[in-house]
C-alpha cells in the first residue's frame, strides 16, 4: 500500500447533522473506503446546539465550530486550531461559497470537491440583490482561488461548469456516485398512478415544480396520487400548502416527511415514477434509488439528472419548467403498459452500473496521488 495518508475534510455539515443530506452521505461513504485501506480521516465542520463538538465515530474524527452559513469563514480557523501541520491531503467541499483553503493550505494538499456548480440555484434560494451577487461571488471565487487546484466532481455537467468559470478540464476528476447494493424485494404497485417526490423540501429542489406537474396530470389522469417525502421548516411548508389548495389538489397529495429507509424503499417500490423537478442537480442519487425499486424517473431536461435519465429509455425527460409536457409523457406511459414494463425493467438494469466498489476505488486513488 501507498504511504498512509491523514485526509482532512472540510464541509459545512457533517454526516451526523440532521441536516444532513446525499453531498454528505456521499463523503462518509468514501471516507470510510479511505480508512479501510488505512488512510486516517479527520471531518472538520459547523457546530450544533446541544451536541458536543469534538468526539470520533464511524472511525472519523470529529471537530466543529460555528455556524453552517459563516462556516466558510471559520474553516481555516479549524484547520490552525487543529489540523496544521498534521493533514496530508486536504478536501474543501464547496457548497455555494468555498471554504477558501487556497489561503491556508498548500496547493499540494488542496482537493477541491464541489457536487454541484450553484449557479441559478442561488435565484431560488435567496431574494435578489443577494441571488445576483451570491453567483457572481461563486463564479469569482472559483476562478480566482482554485484556478490551477486539482477538482473531484459527481457529473459531467459539473466539470463543464468549472470550465466555464476558468478551471483546467485536465485536473478534473468525474466520480460518479452510487447507491449500496442490496437485495431488493419485489414490491407491487399502487392500482391507481402514484408518482413519489423525495427530497429535502427546499425551493431549489422543485418542490413547486412538481407539484404544477400533478395539477396538469390530474386532468389527464382524475385518480392519480402524489406522496411528498423529505422534511423542510415550516414557513416553506405552509407556502407549499397554500399551493395546493390554491390548485385544489389537496385529497390526492399526501406529505409523508422525512421516514426510514424500509419506509422509503416500499414506498419508491409501489410508485410508478419518481417525479425529480430540481432547478439544478449535482447528481441525483433518489433516481438510482428509485430505478433500484423498479421504479423509473420523470425529470427535467437538467444536469446531472440527463445523465441518469434516458427518454423513453429507463425513464422520461421534458423540457426544463414544462410541466404539461411531463405529465403528459407520464400519463401516456402509464397507459400503455408494455411500455411501461420495458421503462421499469430498463431502470432496474441501469442502476447495476453505480456500484460503490469501482467509485471509492477510484476516489482512494486520487487521494493517494496528492
Amino acid at each position: 500500500m501507498k504511504h498512509k495518508k491523514n485526509i482532512a475534510i472540510f464541509c459545512w455539515r457533517d454526516c451526523f447533522n440532521p441536516r444532513a443530506g446525499g453531498a454528505e452521505y456521499v463523503t462518509l461513504r468514501h471516507a470510510q473506503a479511505w480508512i479501510k485501506k488505512g488512510h486516517s480521516v479527520t471531518w472538520y465542520a459547523a457546530a450544533l446546539e446541544g451536541q458536543e463538538n469534538h468526539f470520533r465515530a464511524e472511525g472519523i474524527t470529529f471537530h466543529r465550530f460555528g455556524t453552517e452559513k459563516l462556516f466558510f469563514l471559520t474553516a481555516g480557523w479549524l484547520y490552525l486550531r487543529y489540523g496544521w501541520g498534521k493533514h496530508d491531503v486536504i478536501i474543501d467541499q464547496v457548497h455555494g461559497l468555498p471554504n477558501f483553503s487556497s489561503i491556508w493550505a498548500p496547493a499540494t494538499k488542496r482537493i477541491l470537491l464541489i457536487h454541484e456548480v450553484a449557479g441559478k440555484i442561488w435565484s431560488y434560494m435567496f431574494p435578489w440583490p443577494l441571488s445576483a451577487l451570491g453567483e457572481f461571488l461563486e463564479a469569482m471565487f472559483l476562478r480566482l482561488f482554485y484556478k490551477d487546484d486539482v477538482a473531484w466532481v459527481d457529473a459531467h455537467c459539473t466539470k463543464a461548469d468549472l470550465v466555464t468559470v476558468g478551471l483546467d478540464a485536465r485536473k478534473i476528476h468525474v466520480i460518479p456516485c452510487a447507491i449500496e447494493a442490496s437485495t431488493v424485494k419485489k414490491i407491487t404497485k399502487e392500482r391507481k398512478l402514484t408518482l413519489v417526490f423525495l427530497a429535502r423540501l427546499v425551493p431549489m429542489k422543485g418542490v413547486e415544480f412538481a407539484l404544477q406537474t400533478f395539477n396538469s396530470l390530474l386532468q389527464l389522469q382524475p385518480d392519480a396520487q402524489l406522496w411528498i417525502m423529505g422534511s423542510g421548516d415550516a414557513v416553506y411548508l405552509e407556502k407549499l400548502r397554500r399551493l395546493i389548495h390554491l390548485l385544489q389538489i389537496k385529497k390526492a397529495v399526501q406529505f409523508v416527511g422525512k421516514v426510514s429507509e424500509s419506509e422509503k424503499n416500499k414506498r419508491l417500490g409501489q410508485s410508478h415514477f419518481l417525479l425529480h423537478t430540481s432547478v439544478k442537480e449535482g447528481f441525483g442519487l433518489t433516481v438510482l434509488e428509485a430505478n433500484r425499486q423498479s421504479t423509473p424517473a420523470a425529470i427535467f431536461n437538467v444536469g446531472s439528472l440527463n445523465e441518469l435519465v434516458f427518454d423513453q429509455k429507463n425513464g422520461i425527460i421534458a423540457p426544463f419548467h414544462n410541466h404539461k409536457a411531463l405529465a403528459k409523457k407520464i400519463h401516456t406511459a402509464f397507459k400503455n403498459k408494455n411500455f411501461y414494463y420495458r421503462l421499469s425493467r430498463q431502470a432496474y438494469l441501469f442502476q447495476k452500473n453505480y456500484n460503490w466498489d469501482t467509485f471509492v476505488a477510484s476516489s482512494t486513488a486520487l487521494v493517494e496521488e496528492i
